[in-house]
């Protein structure tokens, strides 16, 4: 950045991340405060992903600073017309087993596999301050107050991405095989063979996915789940693809995400805090939430308004406005 300094009369910086203010104030050792301001510091334009984000601008003196959400391409163009309808279904279907009880009810609409179980997804980096034991203990939770209740309807958990430290993977993967998280203790599982999970598991992990098997999972989960406190999360791009997906989502309030859901969203819970997440999932039983998030998507988070948001920042900033 040092050598960068005199070949450039401005320099503007697009921020992905966040956490450098925290840093900076509390753990940064003098010399490294000193340094960062020295090579960062007084940047012409900051560009973040949200109100949240601001003070890391800030802690560098940055002279101008901008919101800009991040956008996606739109993923699921067939939202409305082919998964909406089977999201209101299954939705619909499972308040009739809840309150009836009545397991014939849990079909599908196109006559595939049970619905007895209710999937949420987890997708991102495998750790623990992504929120992900967390997501395992709620799931835990919410199984066995449903095992009380003598529900027909329970909790599956479907778990995507890749573990960061192999000591957490092995504790995910004894935690998971632990006897409050075998169906068999739960209830007799009926899945496809297409659909990957083993009938004894609650909680399957599917690992690294793309392409076709991620939008696979996106579409054949009902809720996404991202109770994250991870001190680098910025804007949270996989949530912008659920919402995209109409999925309801869980998650927590930490950073810009509390900004990228709707007021008042009611899957927002505190980090660290399983019982508000099994409480939460439990509510996402009998009431579909998805398609306000899909319209959301398509009022913020497009890959189009992204860079329409980015053009006009650069040229106000251009003009000095």
């Amino acid at each position: 950045m040092s050598l960068c300094h005199p070949l450039f009369r401005r320099r503007i910086f697009y921020w992905q991340a966040a956490g450098l203010s925290e840093w900076l104030t509390r753990t940064a050792r003098p010399w490294e405060r000193w340094l960062t301001r020295k090579l960062l510091g007084k940047p012409h334009l900051s560009i973040v992903m949200g109100e949240a984000c601001r003070d890391d601008a800030i802690a560098l003196d940055s002279r101008k600073t901008v919101v800009v959400p991040n956008g996606i391409p739109d993923p699921c163009p067939e939202f409305l017309d082919e998964i909406l309808p089977l999201r209101q279904a299954r939705a619909a279907i499972r308040a009739r087993v809840l309150s009836e009880g009545d397991s014939r009810l849990a079909e599908r609409p196109d006559g595939g596999d049970t619905v007895h179980f209710f999937r949420v997804l987890f997708m991102g980096l495998c750790t623990r301050e992504k929120g992900l034991f967390d997501a395992v203990e709620a799931v835990a939770l919410v199984n066995q107050k449903l095992t009380a209740n003598n529900s027909r309807l329970f909790i599956q958990l479907n778990v995507a991405g890749k573990f960061w430290q192999q000591t957490e993977r092995e504790e995910f993967e004894l935690r998971i095989r632990q006897s409050d998280l075998l169906g068999s203790r739960i209830h007799p599982i009926s899945v496809s063979a297409s659909f990957a999970p083993a009938p004894e598991q609650v909680v399957h992990y599917h690992g690294f996915v793309s392409g076709e098997e991620k939008k696979r999972l996106f579409l054949t989960n009902d809720c996404f789940c991202l109770p994250t406190y991870y001190p680098a999360e910025s804007f949270g791009l996989v949530l912008v693809e659920a919402m995209a997906y109409g999925m309801i989502i869980i998650a927590t309030n930490w950073r810009t995400i509390p900004e990228l859901l709707p007021r008042n969203h009611p899957g927002i819970v505190e980090p660290r805090a399983p019982k508000k997440i099994s409480a939460a999932m439990e509510s996402c039983l009998r009431t579909y939430r998805g398609k306000t998030l899909r319209q959301r998507f398509e009022d913020e988070y497009t890959d189009v308004k992204c860079v329409a948001r980015i053009k006009r920042a650069l040229t106000e900033f251009d003009r000095g406005d």
